[in-house]
């Protein structure tokens, strides 16, 4: 596999959605060849298959506008295969099979099962890949809080699988700074229709902002958009950890109704 090329774009597009860990053999497009603990200097494949959890409720990422633009931006394809029923038992035929993705997202591996696949050669080490140079966003995190990283790391040194986390409040526990690894732990997302009907761009200061939601509101977007009762708009609302919840523009009508045209989800 091209792990160096595929981290460079897959950790931008990934970041914060869910654990990660990639697969050394099996793969149909698998260039892996180097010795274990070493990065792969191949950097040719651009087209990658993972494997991983969904929601039921989301609509996939396939048609997912944000990730389909980072996607083209860092000149990678990524082919999603996710499941929201069975995906345990479909993880344990692949691996048993030796037929596996580039990758598993979201999967639930616990320390025992990555040190295991890790020491058999089906997940690669991903040491060498978290550098300044290749993952300076995730190198950063670690190198600031060495929990995480003594968190991630198996007994033989080896880094097995991504992390998803995030730190809020931590002022209250007596740390000295109060913030999140994050500074939004979702996307921030607005529902594009309801700009579109009013001639508006996407905002991007919080003065355009402002002004976008006085006009969601005065324009009782919600009532004339979608026909639900007068005065039911919602310019704005938030939520922590949900991806459901966690919309801009919303009302309190259904989501799928209400839910914005472009999203990312968890």
């Amino acid at each position: 596999m091209n792990t160096k090329r595929f981290f460079r774009s897959a950790a931008l597009i990934l970041a914060g959605s869910a654990a990660l860990a990639l697969t050394g053999c099996g793969s149909k497009s698998a260039n892996y060849n180097t010795e274990p603990h070493t990065l792969n200097p191949d950097t040719s494949q651009t087209d990658f298959t993972i494997m991983g959890a969904i929601s039921a409720l989301s609509p996939g990422y396939e048609n997912n506008v944000v990730l389909n633009q980072l996607m083209e931006d860092t000149g990678i394809h990524i082919t999603w295969n996710t499941m929201s029923d069975s995906l345990s038992e479909q993880v344990n035929i692949r691996i048993a099979g030796n037929i596996m993705p580039d990758a598993f997202m979201g999967v639930g591996f616990n320390n025992y099962a990555l040190a295991m696949h890790g020491d058999d050669g089906a997940f690669i080490d991903l040491t060498p890949y978290i550098t300044p140079e290749i993952m300076p966003n995730l190198y950063q995190i670690l190198e600031e809080h060495p929990d995480i990283r003594a968190a991630i790391t198996m007994d033989d040194g080896g880094i097995y699988g991504l992390p998803a986390g995030e730190q809020m409040g931590t002022g209250g526990v007596g740390k000295e700074k109060d913030y999140s690894i994050y500074s939004i732990p979702q996307f921030s997302m607005i529902n594009k229709a309801w700009l579109d009907a009013l001639g508006l761009e996407v905002p991007t200061t919080l003065d355009e902002l402002h002004d976008v939601l006085v006009a969601f509101k005065e324009n009782d977007m919600s009532h004339t958009y979608y026909g639900n009762a007068p005065g039911s708009t919602l310019p704005m609302s938030t939520g922590f950890d949900q991806w459901c919840w966690a919309r801009t523009s919303s009302t309190p009508a259904s989501a799928s109704r209400t839910g914005p045209t472009t999203s990312a989800t968890t």
